[in-house]
């Protein structure tokens, strides 16, 4: 998810907006450094040591964040500027944006900066310029090799007025899919509201939903064990949609280890729906089960799905959630086909 939501504020932070809004292009696996827990914690090393290395006006990890007030709730976006400094600029001093990137490529060979790379520290200008009220403002990106430990800088120079007009087309985008989410968060928890359990209590079942229910109330764990038959599904499910619609929870996860168990699940979710439940369900499926694919290859040289992905995936998932609200093995890969994108992606 791209942003949180409490007491009417929804919330995301600059890094989740960019990647979501601005990412482009094949989807490829085997080449994130990120999923890599060692190359993070030595990206992190990397980080402080560069920032120790600046001059004394540099400042590191600085927290930025901007409030606007919508139609029905609050936006806010927040980050941390890995370094803010000042440099000399046409006879004047203005400030300059670092945001320092740790990488495997040999940084003499990076010619340009990464689109995602450049749109996060520009977001942190332009946060950075409206809060000092600044009319120009530089933009670094300090590339760092994680072996050699050699560095390349890429500096750009903007208006405010340049920077200003391009954060505002961001912030429309983004407007669209918070607007959205706030309509059927709101929806969801009026309908939520209304339904009732729908079968007469079995033995022990009322008790099992009010243990449940507390427990999600005390934020503790519960383990249950009962027979086949005894309704442990609904009886768990209820009480869970129950705390999502007082916004004591976010999401349900039901996480099963045989589809069909998934499907009783799914079949609960649909009776209460019956009572104009309005939620929004997904039944994720393993990667290798819902590839189309004879043998699954997730590079845009064997997969025309994985070939700009991300080029389509924003039309493809915005168009999904205004026409569905249960996504369903089936119906992933109906859109995914439809639009040409990664049914498994997709699905997240």
């Amino acid at each position: 998810m791209i942003f949180s939501y409490r007491k009417g504020m929804i919330k995301t932070s600059v890094r989740k907006l960019v990647e979501f809004l601005l990412r482009s292009g094949d989807i490829r696996t085997g080449t994130s450094v990120s999923a890599d827990p060692e190359a993070m914690q030595k990206g992190s090393r990397l980080h402080r040591k560069i920032e120790k290395n600046q001059k004394a006006t540099y400042q590191s990890e600085v927290p930025l964040k901007m409030e606007w007030e919508e139609e029905g709730y609050r936006l806010c976006l927040e980050g941390r500027a890995d370094g803010i400094d000042q440099i000399e600029y046409n006879g004047n001093r203005i400030p300059l944006i670092d945001e320092i990137k740790c990488v495997y490529r040999d940084v003499n060979k990076i010619e340009e900066a990464e689109t995602l790379h450049l749109a996060q520290a520009k977001c942190y200008a332009c946060m950075y310029g409206h809060l000092k009220d600044c009319s120009e403002i530089a933009v670094q990106i300090t590339y760092c090799n994680m072996e050699t430990e050699e560095l390349k800088k890429i500096c750009f120079v903007y208006s405010m007025e340049e920077l200003t007009e391009w954060f505002d087309s961001l912030l429309d985008s983004y407007r669209m899919w918070a607007s959205w989410y706030v309509k059927a968060r709101e929806g969801r928890n009026k309908s939520i509201k209304k339904i009732k359990f729908p079968f007469p209590f079995r033995p022990g079942q009322k008790k099992m939903t009010a243990m449940i229910y507390r427990a999600i109330e005390d934020k503790k764990n519960i383990f249950m064990q009962a027979p086949t038959g005894v309704g442990k599904t609904m009886s768990a499910v209820f009480p869970a949609l129950k705390k999502v619609g007082e916004e004591s929870a976010e999401r349900i996860f039901y996480l099963t280890a045989k589809t069909i168990t998934g499907s009783v699940a799914q079949d609960a979710v649909n009776l209460l729906k019956k009572q104009k439940l309005s939620v929004s369900v997904v039944s994720i499926t393993s990667r290798e089960r819902i590839c189309p694919n004879e043998v699954m290859e997730c590079n845009p040289e064997k997969c025309a799905k994985a070939k700009g992905h991300y080029d389509r995936i924003h039309h493809a998932l915005y168009e999904l959630l205004i026409s569905e609200n249960t996504f369903t093995r089936e119906n992933l890969l109906l859109f995914a086909e439809k639009y040409q994108v990664c049914p498994y992606e997709l699905s997240f």
